[in-house]
């Protein structure tokens, strides 16, 4: 319990929450949420964009209050100058999510990886063909 050396003003800021309890990790989660909405509303004011790097996004979906935060934000992040980026290493994950159409539907593009990534990896990439109809930032990526 004391003040934090970590200056929240800098130009990039990283947030680990990955040692943080279970009992935490939730609040850790909307805290950091909160802080980057903050981030966006300076920053619009100023005329400047963020950008919202969420890496292993699906656990932000996994709990129904963050899930349900996270889409609010994500749809006010591009009306703010705001510019989001979920990642996750596989996108059945995210697909488990009730909310994650809502995060497709608010985005401008939704990239995969390409089939040859997911042979050299010995993966599959059935869960990529379930966003069939989505827009693709390569060719490979998502057929329209």
């Amino acid at each position: 319990n004391h003040q934090s050396n970590v200056d929240i003003n800098n130009r990039i800021v990283c947030y680990d929450i990955k040692e943080l309890g279970k009992q935490l990790k939730k609040i850790g989660m909307l805290v950091v949420q909160d802080q980057v909405w903050n981030r966006v509303t300076i920053n619009r004011a100023a005329h400047k964009s963020t950008r919202y790097y969420i890496d292993e996004m699906h656990l932000l979906l996994k709990e129904e209050q963050t899930a349900a935060y996270t889409v609010e934000i994500w749809k006010r992040f591009r009306k703010w100058g705001g510019i989001p980026t979920g990642i996750t290493q596989n996108v059945k994950d995210l697909l488990s999510s009730r909310e994650v159409e809502n995060i497709f539907e608010n985005s401008d593009f939704v990239y995969t990886t390409p089939p040859w990534f997911w042979r050299t990896m010995g993966s599959t990439p059935i869960s990529s063909w379930r966003l069939t109809g989505r827009k693709a930032a390569n060719d490979e990526a998502l057929p329209l």
